[in-house]
């Protein structure tokens, strides 16, 4: 049987998430960029940090999906939410 090929996504950290490199095995598999610290945009408003991720074809990695709900449509990128009961040693992105 054969192994299916390693899909490397892309992913943006909201800035309520550890810096990217907290993420070493992640970093390993994917092509992560936090807003804060890769791309210089904290304190952005959620619609526009939406905006990068489409015009970057990345996911979002947030943890307040009730704000990102409504941006949400078929024809843009999703929204990866994680539980805020996670510790930042938990997450792996």
């Amino acid at each position: 049987m054969a192994l299916r090929a390693h899909i490397k996504h892309r992913l943006l950290l909201d800035e309520g998430l550890p810096r990217k490199e907290a993420y070493f095995q992640a970093n390993n598999y994917h092509n992560l960029r936090h807003i804060v610290h890769d791309v210089n945009r904290g304190g952005a408003r959620d619609n526009e940090v939406y905006a990068i991720a489409n015009s970057e074809l990345r996911l979002m990695v947030v943890f307040n999906t009730k704000d990102f709900r409504p941006l949400i449509s078929p024809e843009s990128v999703s929204v990866i939410s994680l539980s805020t009961n996670l510790a930042d040693k938990h997450i792996k992105a």
